[in-house]
């Protein structure tokens, strides 16, 4: 039995339609929410994480990816970094 092996990438720039898989809490000292999601439509797997000083959401402060958005919820997407790789303030 042969098993595949697909990478999973940090989350493309642009707007996209993902579905939430998973979450992984990082309890270091910066206690971050990783985030596992497929794209709707190819299955291409993606992350990126989200961090507690931003109640967990992304950059307009609007879901809380801790409390709002559970595995299996589908959510449309507008991902840009900034130059550190994270999402503007």
């Amino acid at each position: 039995m042969t098993a595949s092996f697909r990478t999973v990438e940090i989350c493309p720039e642009g707007k996209w339609t993902a579905q939430l898989d998973n979450k992984a809490w990082i309890k270091d000292r910066t206690q971050n929410l990783i985030l596992y999601f497929s794209e709707v439509g190819t299955g291409q797997k993606y992350w990126f994480s989200v961090f507690w000083p931003n109640g967990y959401s992304a950059d307009d402060k609007g879901l809380s990816f801790k409390d709002d958005v559970q595995p299996g919820d589908v959510l449309g997407t507008d991902h840009h970094e900034n130059e550190e790789r994270q999402p503007p303030a």
